[in-house]
């Protein structure tokens, strides 16, 4: 976690530098010293893990005032794995998890005329997820409200560097137990997290 933020921050840092260097090499190019601004303005956003993992977030941005955004998401996030006899080499069991989410997201920043602006997210999405065996399987589709926070430094490139953390979220979800092919059990599951996960997320806006 604290690599993440030390990245986020020498980002920052490296972006700002850049432009204040450039504004006393080269009088000639004026570089804003305010945000992009997002009224009227069309975004696209996706997260580290479509890059480095097998999780992939993206999320289309449409800012409506100067402060606010609304955001439409889509998270998938898929993981297999194979377990073996340490000494036939053998696979015993197979295990495969996908998790997806997907539903709108209203952003409403605090300091919106700046280059660097924190905000707060209200978050609803559809949910589902499914975890299979070699014979058996537990699936989940339901619903999930809840509340994230972040940071924003808007480049004077037209694109943002986030950093992004979902911090409270509730969920209801309906539960089936399935083997091989066939439910065998079903109901209801309701959970709510608390968490401190940043990641790293890229804007770009036109």
């Amino acid at each position: 976690m604290r690599r993440l933020f030390l990245v986020v921050l020498l980002l920052a840092l490296a972006g700002y530098g850049v432009a204040q260097g450039l504004s006393k090499t080269e009088p000639t190019i004026k570089l804003p010293a305010e945000g992009i601004g997002i009224k009227g303005k069309w975004g696209l956003g996706v997260g580290a893990g479509g890059i480095i993992g097998s999780s992939a977030e993206a999320s289309l941005i449409r800012g409506k005032t100067e402060r606010t955004a609304w955001i439409l998401d889509l998270n998938i996030l898929q993981r297999y794995d194979e377990f073996r006899n340490d000494s036939t080499r053998v696979i015993f069991e197979r295990f495969g998890q996908v998790n997806l989410s997907v539903g709108p997201r209203i952003r409403r920043y605090s300091r919106p005329q700046a280059k660097f602006s924190p905000y707060l997210d209200a978050f609803l999405h559809l949910a589902g997820s499914g975890m299979t065996y070699t014979t058996n399987g537990r699936y989940y589709a339901g619903g999930e409200v809840g509340f994230a926070f972040g940071a924003e430094y808007f480049t004077p490139w037209h694109f943002g560097l986030a950093a992004h953390n979902d911090i409270f979220t509730v969920a209801v979800e309906r539960a089936w137990d399935g083997s091989r092919g066939r439910v065998i059990s079903h109901g209801w599951r309701e959970y709510s997290k608390i968490g401190f996960s940043p990641r790293l997320q890229l804007r770009v806006y036109f």
